[in-house]
């Protein structure tokens, strides 16, 4: 029931630990906004800028030759 919902914690969607703080934040992942811990958002976050950091490179390159 939704008073039941209210009280229960949150919970990573990424990694299922949960929120006893009320430190997470929403992230969206494929489309879909979902409840993740910072932990997870930030590994999300560095895989990202890692994959726009191989793609400039690529790009650079390609424009070297």
């Amino acid at each position: 029931c939704q008073a039941c919902e209210d009280d229960a914690p949150e919970q990573c969607a990424q990694c299922h630990s949960v929120d006893t703080q009320g430190d997470y934040t929403w992230a969206e992942i494929d489309g879909e906004l979902q409840l993740l811990c910072w932990d997870c958002t930030d590994r999300i976050h560095k895989a990202e800028l890692a994959k726009d950091a191989r793609a400039a490179s690529i790009l650079n390159v390609d424009y070297i030759h």
